[in-house]
């Protein structure tokens, strides 16, 4: 472990172009405290240079020549990182506060074996908010194995730093890694779909429980369906259901 930088931030992606460079410089720019950076590319084909923003921000950098998923590209960089604490984050973030990194530690240190995740703010492909709402985390229908965002929480529990919620969502997941590993991550999964699900149901299982902070917000650019890099509803991804 290294003893002085306490988090590693895991960032996964596939054909993302400039928003790679654009997502690690806005959490270097708004980041006081150090903390290591691993770049996983997980087989894009649009020749982008990666390596180069990896050079540019002294980031760690692993590539695939073949894409093997998102969940395999996480636990990957888990077993890279070498500092206690991680945070998952996708390639198209946006933080706005300097202080985020501080509070996301904290929690972590006060939370031993659980996850957390930031709020969410809504961004379209411009990087403008699409919705004054907030997303804390995501409550379950079982029915389908879906999720849904979590947009109201109650005046009271607007005190608190933060809440329990039934399932993590927003694509910025924090945790211990020994806790990690000791749940054997994504292990499972194939290609794309229902990270979020299997790993809070796992948590679940141990005891563990799903928390948001509240004192941390991420802007995460959505895209619709026609722009994802990846298969629909494709066969891997209809087995991570079951």
């Amino acid at each position: 472990m290294n003893p002085y930088k306490k988090i590693t931030i895991i960032i996964p992606f596939l054909n993302e172009g400039v928003e790679v460079e654009e997502t690690v410089k806005n959490i270097k720019e708004h980041a006081k405290i150090p903390f290591d950076i691993i770049l996983i590319n997980d087989g894009s084909t649009d020749k982008y240079n990666y390596f180069q923003v990896a050079q540019k921000y002294n980031c760690i950098y692993r590539e695939h020549k073949n894409r093997v998923g998102v969940a395999s590209s996480r636990d990957e960089g888990v077993l890279l990182a070498r500092t206690k604490y991680i945070l998952l984050l996708d390639a198209h973030m946006r933080v706005y506060q300097d202080d985020w990194l501080e509070n996301i530690i904290t929690h972590l240190e006060e939370l031993s074996d659980n996850l957390l995740c930031a709020a969410t703010i809504p961004l379209d492909l411009d990087g403008n908010k699409t919705s004054e709402k907030i997303g804390y985390g995501a409550y379950w229908d079982f029915n389908t194995s879906n999720i849904h965002w979590v947009t109201k929480i109650t005046s009271e529990e607007k005190k608190s730093r933060r809440v329990e919620v039934p399932c993590l969502l927003g694509a910025s997941y924090a945790f211990d890694r020994d806790y990690w590993l000791k749940l054997k991550g994504l292990e499972g999964l194939s290609s794309y779909g229902l990270d979020e699900q299997f790993i809070c149901l796992k948590n679940w299982i141990m005891g563990g429980k799903s928390y948001v902070a509240l004192d941390v917000k991420f802007g995460h650019k959505f895209r619709d369906n026609t722009t994802v890099p990846y298969e629909l509803n494709s066969p891997d991804f209809i087995r991570n259901i079951l």
